[in-house]
């Protein structure tokens, strides 16, 4: 704060003004850019879970009838969506059925453990579901997926951030040297 010891009134107040409209920016940028990350991040949890229903189901036919090659066909369906690492099928014994991997992570592999869950991880979302047909289990599909929408969210969100920092200090300070002239007459007089 040296720098405002030695600073006119007019400095003060312009670099006061400036100063609360930026950092109202900033905070209120931050507050909606968590918000969305929260909303983004249950969106795709609640996207992973519905999918994996409805994969899940279309696969009962084929975990009933022991046909791996319809159910590889099913899995397939996530190859439209690049932010899916890998679908795996297991059928009633817990044996890996059928299975969809990426290309992009062909390292993928599915899990061992066959148990009801949803971990969100700081890369991954991954949902385990069970499979069930009239009160029985026929076997369980797995999604993982990465957060690619919440990283590109971010970059977009700070992208925003920035310029709307740079416009309000631009605004501020204009609205500063005009307010600061009224403010500071009457005490320099």
């Amino acid at each position: 704060m040296r720098i405002l010891q030695n600073a006119s009134i007019k400095q003060k107040l312009t670099y006061i003004i400036m100063s609360v409209s930026c950092i109202s920016v900033l905070l209120t940028t931050l507050a909606i850019s968590v918000i969305g990350i929260y909303s983004i991040r249950a969106n795709i949890v609640n996207e992973l879970e519905v999918s994996a229903s409805i994969v899940g189901d279309r696969n009962a036919a084929a975990l009933s009838f022991g046909a791996r090659d319809q159910a590889a066909n099913n899995l397939d369906v996530f190859s439209v969506k690049q932010a899916i690492v890998q679908a795996c099928l297991y059928d009633q014994l817990g044996m890996l059925f059928a299975r969809y991997v990426n290309n992009i992570y062909p390292g993928a592999e599915c899990p061992q453990e066959l148990r009801e869950d949803i971990h969100v991880g700081e890369s991954r979302i991954k949902v385990m579901k069970a499979i069930k047909r009239t009160g029985n289990t026929l076997g369980h599909i797995y999604l993982e997926s990465t957060l690619e929408q919440i990283e590109k969210y971010i970059e977009k969100q700070t992208s925003i951030a920035l310029t709307v920092s740079l416009a309000a200090l631009l605004i501020s300070y204009l609205l500063a040297v005009s307010l600061q002239k009224a403010i500071s007459r009457p005490i320099l007089s």
